[in-house]
């Protein structure tokens, strides 16, 4: 996947995966990498989801008008629906779950939780049951890209603290 989205090892990519919905709050999450992007020239973005069961079909060209009016085309990418996800969260750096709403699964954050990959998520919902703030992932105030993109900058610009979640799982999973 890194490959195929001409990645090198300086780029950092981070992405949302989940279904294309107006909850699931991407719209946000690009707002916040308008603000990341500038400060971090070789971070790259992506949202990996549909618009799936007919619900919210125009959500998806609404994201990709917004990443072109924020000026992101060439860094951050739309790529649909993936039956790979797993590969998509191997690929990534940093997860990111920007949720408007609750939401009872966060079954994503667990399984990059599981792949050792530091996570940002917002602090409601399932979220709480399972990442404490600063120790196993990271909490942001929701339907806030200002502090989700601080929250995702504190992860860039700090390669020990992505570390310290990465051995915090690893010493969960055993």
């Amino acid at each position: 996947i890194r490959n195929h989205l001409r990645l090198s090892n300086k780029n950092k990519l981070i992405s949302v995966i989940a279904r294309l919905q107006r909850w699931k709050g991407q719209d946000i999450f690009l707002r916040a990498v308008s603000l990341i992007a500038k400060s971090h020239p070789d971070a790259r973005f992506c949202l990996v989801g549909g618009a799936l069961f007919g619900m919210e079909e125009d959500y998806p060209d609404e994201l990709k008008r917004l990443i072109n009016e924020l000026g992101l085309t060439d860094r951050c990418w739309l790529v649909g629906h993936q039956e790979n996800s797993r590969d998509w969260i191997s690929a990534s750096d940093i997860i990111v779950h920007p949720l408007r709403i609750v939401d009872a699964g966060a079954v994503v954050l667990r399984e990059a939780m599981v792949l050792g990959k530091p996570v940002v998520a917002t602090s409601n919902g399932a979220t709480l049951e399972f990442i404490a703030d600063g120790v196993s992932g990271i909490l942001c105030q929701p339907n806030s890209p200002v502090d989700l993109a601080d929250k995702i900058t504190k992860l860039l610009d700090n390669e020990d603290l992505a570390d310290l979640f990465y051995k915090f799982i690893s010493i969960w999973k055993v």
